[in-house]
């Protein structure tokens, strides 16, 4: 083994360690499951769903007790497609336009902002609130430090 392929193995390694794979999502769902959190909670001077790994709280969960959303996930996550190519105040009136309707798509968001929420706001034993990013950010980290 050369040193270039040490490096290269030890990027990879480390790349994989940063970076948990997803169960449920394939890579592409994924992202769209994050553009959509992103948009329920965004970072501003406190953290996002992002920084909360919501999107692996949710794909950890469809492969148990969210598991009867995971239909609704694979038949309507392609309806927001779109969003992958607009700026996020585009993405948001694309939002506020699928809560207007009434199909899968529309019953989606709805169960993605319950869902975010639960990542975002939860226990990180159950894969979401990274860091306790929301605890710390409501000042109850140490009050919910021996309940996770």
């Amino acid at each position: 083994m050369t040193r270039r392929d040490l490096i290269v193995l030890g990027s990879a390694a480390a790349t994989a360690h940063a970076a948990p794979e997803f169960v449920f999502f394939t890579p592409a769902q994924a992202t769209l499951v994050k553009l959509i959190a992103e948009q329920i909670i965004p970072a501003d001077e406190d953290p996002g769903a992002t920084d909360a790994g919501v999107v692996y709280y949710i794909d950890g969960q469809l492969i148990g007790p969210l598991a009867p959303f995971a239909p609704l996930y694979r038949d309507a996550l392609p309806d927001f497609e779109p969003m992958r190519t607009m700026s996020f105040s585009a993405q948001t009136e694309f939002l506020k336009s699928i809560e207007k309707r009434s199909d899968a798509a529309a019953r989606l968001f709805a169960v993605m902002v319950d869902h975010t929420m639960q990542g975002f706001y939860g226990s990180p034993a159950d894969g979401g609130n990274r860091n306790q990013v929301s605890w710390k950010m409501l000042g109850i980290e140490r009050e919910m430090g021996g309940h996770h």
